[in-house]
């Protein structure tokens, strides 16, 4: 789904709303619990309030494969449902960081913003970083995720001229041999994998482990999984493309597969 993009009066107006839909601060650490597992955190817990010593909520990433939890990471959460118009100041990052063992990784989450201080002062630990979530970056990864949000349609004429514009463009390849789009949907994303075409599939070698393709006019050699019908070894390439972005929130798009020749080649359409 395409997201009109947001202008500031946009974001006042939502992050507003995000504000006064929370009754406390106890019903926006509630929230953040789903908001910090669709982000990836395992385990994650709201502290009891009495006794958290500054700390509103507790998870951890897993580590490498699950192998072993020698790797995994903690995460400290702080989370303030402040009135937009009143920011976070430096003494509220320190405290967080005052009660996090070494090691760890602090968030802290906000409906307002950050001081410059405060912003500065995430940055000053690098064995107890703090990352920082104001109440814009929080629409944007719940539009990414898609919590908490309804979508209206909206006519769009740009739209309807690309895909006409697109399609114009394909029929002047007539050297294309193939040609064929698959939709890379959030599940195929968060399992980190490519879908493969039936029609793509079909011609390549059976016995291949590896395939060899061009994504965005860059060579890749990627596995695959004859049974699930997938490109793996495909996370680098989606970061790469924005497809995984660094707060690790999933854009969906459309993947456009050609073979030119002995080449398969496939460019990421959002």
């Amino acid at each position: 789904m395409n997201v009109i993009d947001l202008n500031d009066k946009d974001y006042e107006e939502l992050i507003f709303k995000f504000y006064t839909y929370f009754k406390n601060a106890f019903d926006f650490e509630k929230f953040l619990k789903p908001f910090l597992t669709t982000n990836g955190l395992d385990e994650v817990t709201v502290t009891r309030r009495t006794r958290d010593g500054g700390i509103d909520l507790i998870g951890k990433r897993r580590g490498l494969g699950g192998f072993s939890n020698e790797d995994d990471v903690k995460y400290y959460v702080q989370a303030k449902r402040n009135n937009p118009k009143n920011k976070v100041d430096v003494k509220k990052i320190r405290e967080l960081r005052g009660v996090m063992p070494s090691s760890t990784k602090g968030l802290f989450i906000t409906t307002s913003d950050f001081t410059k201080n405060a912003k500065e002062e995430a940055l000053k630990d690098s064995f107890r970083p703090i990352i920082l979530i104001n109440g814009k970056r929080l629409i944007d990864n719940c539009i990414d995720n898609e919590l908490g949000m309804l979508y209206k349609p909206v006519f769009s004429k740009i739209s309807i001229d690309n895909l006409i514009s697109r399609e114009k463009e394909l029929t002047k390849n007539i050297s294309d041999s193939i040609h064929v789009e698959k939709l890379i949907s959030k599940n195929d994303i968060r399992a980190r994998i490519l879908p493969i075409p039936s029609v793509i599939l079909e011609t390549i070698p059976p016995k291949s482990n590896k395939l060899k393709v061009y994504i965005n006019k860059k060579e890749e050699i990627l596995n695959i999984n004859w049974e699930r019908k997938y490109l793996g070894g495909i996370t680098k390439i989606y970061r790469d493309n924005g497809i995984i972005t660094s707060e690790n929130s999933f854009s969906t798009c459309i993947s456009d597969w050609r073979i030119k020749g002995d080449k398969i080649i496939i460019e990421f359409l959002k």
